[in-house]
């Protein structure tokens, strides 16, 4: 019975060895598994945030490109087609006045306030002192005139009128100390319109 016990003993123990091998590496199998599904669903979170910001950051720059009224993407205003850029109300007005003539017919029946306003003009807006002063009258042969009296202002008015049948021809001109320029041409079509039409735009008088 001894020898038979012993007998089994060496003959099922290597089995049982073996068996509890095969079930360690089975067991690390699995774990290794278990990791690797781990991993890959880390590796599938970061790859879904990188792609997230990166389509955060495209939607913020195309935001960026397409914000309506931007001035620095004028040059590309053609590739957009609600982007539309208006006019304040200053620079509608500085393109009227530019647009006005310096050279316009009054009628006779007209003249005495054209001439009114003229003289108005001059007397508070020509000097540039920001104080009243005298226009200064001008007469050659038929032509009859009126300017600005000397004053810290760089610029100088002066208008002529001439008769006709059809009423008193207006001319108009602003000079400058400084060289003719865009603030000229901008004073005499202010004082121009103000003459013929009774519209001035005060803060568009450089002084």
């Amino acid at each position: 019975m001894v020898a038979v016990g012993f007998f089994s003993f060496w003959v099922v123990a290597p089995g049982c060895y073996i068996l509890i091998g095969i079930v360690c590496v089975i067991l690390k199998g699995a774990q290794r598994i278990v990791a690797n599904e781990k991993v890959m669903a880390h590796m599938t979170k970061g790859t879904s945030l990188i792609a997230v910001s990166i389509m955060a950051c495209v939607g913020c720059s195309s935001t960026d490109a397409v914000r309506p009224g931007s001035i620095a993407n004028l040059s590309h205003a053609s590739a957009f087609e609600k982007l539309e850029v208006e006019a304040t109300p200053e620079d509608q007005a500085r393109s009227e006045v530019l647009a006005a003539p310096t050279e316009f017919l009054v009628p006779i029946e007209q003249d005495r306030f054209a001439w009114e306003r003229a003289r108005f003009f001059l007397e508070n807006y020509g000097s540039g002192s920001g104080a009243p002063s005298n226009a200064v009258v001008k007469v050659v042969g038929a032509r009859r005139g009126l300017s600005s009296a000397p004053g810290p202002s760089p610029y100088t008015y002066e208008v002529f009128k001439d008769f006709s049948a059809a009423g008193y021809q207006y001319s108009v001109r602003c000079l400058s100390t400084e060289g003719d320029s865009e603030l000229t041409a901008l004073n005499a079509g202010n004082f121009a319109r103000f003459i013929r039409d009774g519209k001035l735009e005060v803060s568009l008088i450089a002084r």
